[in-house]
């Protein structure tokens, strides 16, 4: 039975009064990306009693010590001297019964245990505290015991958020925040609301989680600045980032750097501002902005500095020259580079053993690599660089195998096996870059067996994925696979993450997302003379771009449509092949799944970067009608590589009615129907066509009831979201025409196509179709993909609200959204994302919409024969659209390309 001491009995007055160390931080890992400024407990809280309490917990004064010194080596990283301190007090505060002083110091050492990756040690201890805890009753759950109690379910609730136990975290914190509010003590209540936060991101409840931020932000707001108050300020400016909310992120991070009341803490915001900008940069370089990307290229670099100039620590200092070295190298400003890794090189070597200190050094070596990659031999001997004395090695290289072998060594020294499997990690693939294989494999292997029973999923994907290549450089297939394949679950896991906005492991998509599941499908597809790749391989590489295909969506939509998959599983059109292009570094293979058969297998050898190229200017040409040869040249082209190798395959399946292609890359901005084969185009063959980026999104599904449409638009000019957008003539005669051959609404109509009108008319008049001729954009940046309404833009996000939250009460979805003049974003590769998006974020089946400016005429008479043929018994969408089309060259005199090609049916073809 334990003995249980009244920390308010009379014998308490004589006990010393303490007011531990107001808060602890924890660093988070760095990244070759933005190193991330030092995080304000996001995880966990060792602060002290409040000073108002004047809590008197310790008798003896070397309990104290240990507990103080314990402090002081977790505030530095130095988990092992921490241990060590921790463990003693606990021994000395049972010999003296003192049941909130072992509780404390037990939920501290649980919080080493985490920071340590010893997951089941954490999850003992802790339960160890909350045991001792619970028996305490009456007069014993004073304010003390309270805001421990709050301390001990806060840990307890890193530990199940660490082990994938998300609901019971969210509980957990919930509860802590409570006993928090019972002590009167505010800096726990916001350290468990942010953890909240971070739990409700983690379930999708994105929106939610910013409100709550925003919360502990407003019941700040009255009280004088403090450090709580600005990283309180701090932490929203950086979760509204992560939600891709850059502009409101930036103001609020310059509240929090008005809040400011310190120079160190003024240094980490101004951190996160030059992070912000840096992610503003890499949206508009996304999207092809280039001149104005660099100017926010310019303005992170100016907060770094300040960042620098106000840090009070050399690790903050370190940090802000850490971020600037990574964004010279980012932006290729080599001079620069190699003038700030002179000075970083030799602190960075010198920095004494703790977890920050050795990802500081990680974060360096990698950036050497990076640097090493962009400045070749020449350059660096003019700027006075010079070869070592080793032939076989640079100074570069010297030192990326030195401070790695250093950080080897203290996370050795610290017994820090996830710093130490990191550290491994990346000099094995330093031996990779090299071409060394054997070693960069043993190096690769013995990092993975490192993390054995962590929980430490974002690493273990990145080792699995180099742990492929390496195999695969070796040509041992069956193995990279296998190990492609752990890459893939695991990195399944770790993209949930970076959908609920886990800063920890948030990373750029193309760099760290796509790369894995092409490079995957490349080597499933590996042939050799004659052989094929077979069915299981054919079939797993399928379901490795499908996979990309939903990434993708889901890192747009910022999203998990998991559950839709289950919801809307493809019942199979037997009329439907299905068509699956994948653009490979050195081939271009297609696989062609026909119901009931076998999957079918052609390649091309063919540069990647010629088949893009070629689409790229294809897609360019399609712009003029005055292009009209260079397109048919270039589709000639495309049509040789794709279809040419399909023709007799498709002839021998006399059944196929529709192609349903998922493409991939650049051929998503193209219409396939504009493929030429020399005398024709693809369109006058004898399939419909249709595009459904990750098939299972949309349940083919033919619709048998007459649509109900809901019309609407925009003919005047207007400058919305800082373009100019002009008139479009036929909105009224589209409109009216539609109503001529389909069921419609009265039109929405300039000053009435507003967001308030869409809600109303979709709330009461039950429509199964939407049809806009107004003008908008659509773009991989989901906050650069907008309808233009009157005087003001609908987002993808708000079109989403006003569809799903009008039409909630119905079983079936929207059918079908049209939307007749719109373009792509000039310069996005992947701007179709944004209409597969869009058609995803509304619920709709399909979404029927231009891919650049049209002719005005020739899309009214296209709608217009579209719904005609649509009314026809048992004609579906593709088909419909297809005879539109035709309707244009033959019956109109619309033979150019441009004019009758910018139409895309997305989604469900029937």
């Amino acid at each position: 039975m334990i003995n249980c001491t009244n920390p308010f009995s009379d014998q308490s007055q004589r006990w010393q009064k303490v007011f531990y160390v107001s808060m602890l931080t924890t660093f988070a890992s760095l990244s070759s990306g933005p190193v991330l400024a030092q995080d304000f407990n996001s995880v966990t809280t060792l602060s002290g009693l409040s000073s108002s309490q004047k809590i008197a917990l310790i008798k003896s004064t070397t309990a104290l010590e240990l507990l103080q010194t314990g402090i002081e080596a977790y505030e530095t990283s130095n988990f092992a001297a921490a241990e060590k301190a921790w463990s003693e007090s606990v021994t000395l505060f049972t010999r003296q019964s003192d049941i909130l002083g072992q509780a404390l110091a037990l939920n501290n050492l649980a919080l080493v245990y985490l920071q340590q990756g010893r997951s089941q040690e954490a999850k003992v201890t802790v339960e160890q505290a909350l045991e001792l805890l619970e028996d305490q009753t009456g007069s014993q759950q004073g304010s003390a015991y309270q805001e421990i109690l709050g301390k001990t379910l806060n840990t307890l609730g890193n530990w199940q958020w660490g082990n994938g136990q998300t609901e019971s975290a969210l509980s957990n914190w919930q509860s802590a925040t409570k006993h928090y509010e019972e002590a009167n003590y505010q800096p726990g209540m916001v350290i468990s609301q942010i953890n909240q936060a971070k739990a409700l991101q983690s379930l999708g409840l994105n929106i939610q989680a910013v409100k709550l931020l925003q919360e502990v932000v407003q019941n700040l707001a009255s009280q004088p600045d403090s450090t709580l108050k600005a990283t309180s300020l701090r932490y929203l400016g950086n979760g509204l980032r992560n939600i891709g909310q850059l502009e409101q992120s930036a103001q609020v991070l310059q509240q929090s750097l008005e809040s400011s009341q310190s120079g160190d803490s003024r240094s980490t915001i101004w951190l996160e501002l030059g992070n912000t900008a840096r992610e503003q940069r890499s949206r508009l370089l996304a999207i092809g902005k280039q001149t104005a990307a660099e100017l926010y290229w310019r303005q992170a670099r100016e907060y770094y500095r300040k960042a620098e100039e106000f840090a009070d620590s050399e690790a903050q200092k370190l940090s802000a020259q850490l971020n600037q070295f990574n964004l010279a190298i980012e932006v290729g400003n080599n001079i620069e580079s190699l003038k700030l890794q002179s000075q970083l090189n030799e602190p960075i070597v010198s920095l004494a053993p703790s977890r920050r200190n050795i990802y500081a050094q990680i974060n360096y070596a990698q950036s050497l690599r990076d640097l090493e990659s962009q400045v070749d031999p020449v350059a660096l001997e003019s700027l006075g660089r010079r070869e070592s004395p080793n032939d076989e090695l640079t100074i570069a290289d010297s030192q990326i195998i030195g401070v790695l072998n250093t950080a080897i060594a203290n996370s050795r020294l610290l017994g820090d096996q996830l710093a130490e499997a990191q550290a491994v990690g990346q000099l094995a693939a330093w031996h990779e870059s090299a071409q060394q294989m054997k070693t960069a494999q043993k190096l690769t292997q013995q990092a993975l067996w490192l993390l054995e029973g962590k929980q430490a999923t974002d690493i273990a994907y990145g080792l699995e994925w180099q742990l492929g290549r390496i195999l695969k450089q070796r040509g041992e297939s069956p193995q990279a696979i296998a190990a492609y394949q752990r890459a893939v679950d695991a990195l399944e896991v770790v993209r949930q993450d970076i959908l609920s906005i886990d800063s920890n492991v948030q990373f750029a998509f193309r760099d760290r997302v796509e790369p894995v599941y092409r490079e995957f499908a490349d080597l499933l597809l590996q042939t050799e003379g004659e052989q094929r790749p077979s069915q299981v391989n054919l079939h797993q590489a399928i379901k490795a771009i499908d996979a990309l295909q939903l990434a993708e969506l889901e890192n747009f939509l910022g999203c998990n449509l998991s559950e839709l998959i289950e919801l809307n599983q493809t019942q199979i059109d037997p009329t439907a092949a299905r068509i699956y292009p994948i653009i490979l570094r050195d081939r271009f293979v297609t696989i062609i799944e026909i119901p009931g058969q076998e999957l079918q297998y052609r390649e091309v050898a063919l540069s990647q970067s010629e088949l893009e190229n070629t689409l790229q200017s294809l897609r360019h040409n399609l712009i003029s009608p005055a292009k009209t040869p260079e397109v048919l040249a270039e589709a000639q082209k495309v049509y040789q590589w794709l279809i040419a190798p399909l023709e007799s395959l498709l002839a021998a399946n006399s059944q196929l009615e529709t192609l349903v292609f998922v493409p991939d890359r650049e051929l998503r901005n193209i219409p396939l129907s504009i493929l030429y084969d020399g005398e024709k185009y693809f369109l006058e063959q004898d399939y419909a066509i249709a595009i459904a980026p990750r098939l299972k999104l949309f349940a083919p599904k033919f619709q048998t009831a007459p649509l109900k449409v809901l019309t609407g638009g925009v003919d005047i000019s207007q400058q919305i979201e800082g373009i100019g957008f002009p008139i479009i003539e036929q909105v009224k005669q589209e409109l009216s025409q539609i109503a001529e051959v389909a069921i419609a609404s009265e039109p929405l109509l300039n000053e009435q196509f507003t967001k308030s009108n869409i809600e109303k008319e979709l709330q009461t008049g039950n429509f199964s179709a939407i049809h806009w001729k107004t003008h908008g954009v659509f773009s991989s940046d989901p906050k650069e993909t907008f309808l233009v309404a009157y005087q003001d833009s609908i987002k993808a996000g708000e079109l989403q609200t006003l569809v799903q939250t009008a039409i909630q009460s119905r079983i079936e979805p929207l059918e079908l959204l049209v939307l007749s003049a719109c373009e792509t974003a000039q310069g996005d590769n992947r701007a179709v994302l944004g209409l597969a998006g869009l058609t995803v974020k509304t619920g709709a089946h399909s979404t029927l919409s231009t891919l650049w400016k049209a002719d005005d005429r020739a899309t009214t008479l296209l709608m217009t024969k579209f719904y005609q043929q649509l009314s026809l018994p048992g004609k579906t969408k593709a088909q419909a659209l297809r005879e539109a089309q035709l309707s244009l060259i033959r019956e109109e005199g619309y033979l150019a390309p441009h004019y009758w090609a910018t139409y895309l049916l997305v989604g469900n073809w029937l």
